[in-house]
Order: C-alpha cells, then sequence, then structure tokens
C-alpha cells in the first residue's frame, strides 16, 4: 500500500518500507529504546491499577472526572515516552531527554488528541439500551455509526497532521500544519500499514491478556500484558519518526515542499 499522490520530487510512502526503515532503526537504538519501553510499561501497569480503584475503567460510567484525569495522565506520560523515542531515532544530537519548549507543545497537542479519540471512543461504547426497548434501538445505532465516522475523520485528519507536532518537537518551523496535510497526502494509509506490520502481532497479544478479565490476578495480567503494549507504542512511533525521515529529512533539497 503506498502513497501514489506524494508532492514533486517526492518517493512515495509505502507501508512496507516504513516498516522496514522503523525495524532497522529500532534495531540499530534498541539500547536507547528499552528503557523507553519499559517506562511506558510499568507507567501503563501504574496507571490501570489507580484508574480502577478510582473506577475510571468502566465503560458505563460515561466520561467521569476519574476517566478524564486517567486519560490525560496517561496521555501526558504516553506523549513524553513517545517524544523521547522520536529525538532518539531523528536528532539524538538534540538531547533525546532535554526538556524545552519543543517537548512540552509536542506533549500537550499528542495528549490534547489522544483524549479527543478516548473520548469519541467512550460515547460508542456507552450504555446500550434495554434489548425490549426497540424504540430506542435506532437511535442508539445511529448515534454509535456517527460517532464511529466522526472518530475515523478525526484519526484520517490527525495522521494528515503527524509530521506537524514531530517538527514542533525537533524544532522545525517549516513544518506548520498546512506543510504536514500536503506532505501526507494519501500517506495516512501507509502508516497505518506500517504501524500494523510491526505492532499489530503484540496488540492482538495484548487484547487477548487483557480481555481475560475477573479470570486470575489483575495486578499479573497488566504486568505480562504491558510489554506487548509498550512495543507496539514504541513501534508505532518509529513508523511515524521513519514517515518524518521520508517526507522531511530527505526533501531538504526539495525547496517548493516546504512555500
Amino acid at each position: 500500500m503506498s502513497d501514489r499522490g506524494a508532492p514533486a520530487g517526492l518517493p512515495p510512502l509505502k507501508g512496507t518500507h516504513l516498516a522496514a526503515g522503523a525495524w532497522r532503526a529500532m534495531q540499530a537504538n534498541a539500547r536507547a529504546l528499552l528503557p523507553i519501553g519499559l517506562a511506558y510499561a510499568a507507567s501503563s501497569v501504574l496507571a490501570e491499577q489507580v484508574a480502577g480503584q478510582l473506577g475510571a475503567l468502566d465503560p458505563g460510567a460515561g466520561p467521569t472526572p476519574a476517566f478524564l484525569a486517567y486519560g490525560l495522565a496517561s496521555g501526558v506520560f504516553g506523549a513524553v515516552l513517545s517524544g523521547f523515542a522520536l529525538r532518539r531515532l531523528l536528532a539524538p544530537e538534540r538531547g533525546v531527554f532535554r526538556l524545552d519548549l519543543g517537548l512540552v507543545v509536542y506533549v500537550l497537542l499528542m495528549a490534547g488528541a489522544g483524549l479527543v479519540m478516548n473520548l469519541f471512543a467512550l460515547n460508542m461504547a456507552g450504555p446500550a439500551p434495554d434489548p425490549t426497548d426497540t424504540a430506542a434501538a435506532g437511535p442508539y445505532v445511529a448515534r454509535s455509526l456517527g460517532l464511529l465516522i466522526l472518530l475515523t475523520l478525526a484519526i484520517w485528519a490527525w495522521l494528515r497532521l503527524t509530521l506537524w507536532p514531530i517538527g514542533v518537537l525537533l524544532g522545525d518551523r517549516r513544518i506548520r500544519p498546512s506543510v504536514s496535510f500536503r506532505l501526507m497526502r494519501r500517506g495516512v494509509l501507509a502508516v497505518i500499514l506500517g504501524s500494523l506490520i510491526l505492532g499489530l502481532g503484540p496488540l492482538i497479544v495484548y487484547g487477548v491478556i487483557a480481555a481475560q478479565d475477573g479470570r486470575g490476578d489483575a495486578l499479573l495480567r497488566q504486568v505480562i500484558g504491558a510489554p506487548f503494549l509498550a512495543f507496539f507504542a514504541v513501534s508505532a512511533a518509529a513508523v511515524q519518526a521513519e514517515a518524518y525521515r521520508q517526507r522531511v529529512l530527505q526533501a531538504r533539497d526539495v525547496a517548493d515542499t516546504f512555500d
């Protein structure tokens, strides 16, 4: 799956090429990425434990303050760690763990977008009407379908903008939202495919483990599943880094790309 509508002068984005480049980058930076992945795994276990105690993970409860706090906190920490991973893969000379304005803005953008997506998903998973109430079934289905369409459009739009927060993180002011939107033209499916090639297997394993709700010790399930979720998160960041490398770092000689 490729980006056949690439901007003039740039090669097309292909999901298999993004996955291959991301995998090579992960192998070359394995020692540096390992503590980032471990931190992500540990933070996800801690967040789920705290959220479980607060009742923030009950989809039937709606967007409670506890859920919003959980979503925002986990989004912020996840964005910080993905920012560290992106810096390691794209610009280690800038200081991987340096706290600066670029990192702060990147975290705010990523955590904010993640919270919006979670709210969409939470509303889709809201309480279903009584099966015997046929009058309420139609509006419920229409509402769920509408939210699904909106969520799909939101994800597509955010992936078109994916180069923008990375540019902010790296201090590249050329990468405005409009520039990212143009550079990622028909590149969304390539990024999704690249992420799935690397991360679908671990994500499925994590889902199977998480689905064993009520069976055995919850903490043990979370500890076993967290590394798989962390691998998915790091590999997704690596695919985004590869897209940035191909679309931005390799395009420095294409002057009209950023006009």
